[in-house]
């Protein structure tokens, strides 16, 4: 994941009304010395246990699509039934 840092650096020359406030709070966060503390809290944050990779979590996912689509499925079909009957 990008972190806050990552997405600030990519902004830096972004102009508002002549000035540039992404560089100029980078700069201070920098000077306060709070850039360390910011990438650990954005790394933190990354380590969210429900987006890993396990097999336990994409068969998760699968399921739920696979179960969406059968239903979107199974409406799409009762739907074209209730048309096919219909005596306008």
């Amino acid at each position: 994941m990008v972190s806050l840092w990552k997405t600030m650096q990519k902004m830096e020359g972004v102009e508002v009304e002549g000035q540039q406030p992404v560089k100029l709070a980078m700069e201070l966060i920098e000077q306060q010395g709070g850039k360390e503390e910011l990438l650990l809290q954005c790394g933190q944050y990354n380590q969210d246990p429900k987006y890993e990779s396990t097999a336990e979590n994409v068969l998760i996912c699968w399921t739920r699509l696979i179960l969406h689509a059968g239903l979107y499925a199974l409406f799409a079909v009762g739907a074209l039934e209730y048309m096919d009957k219909d005596k306008r």
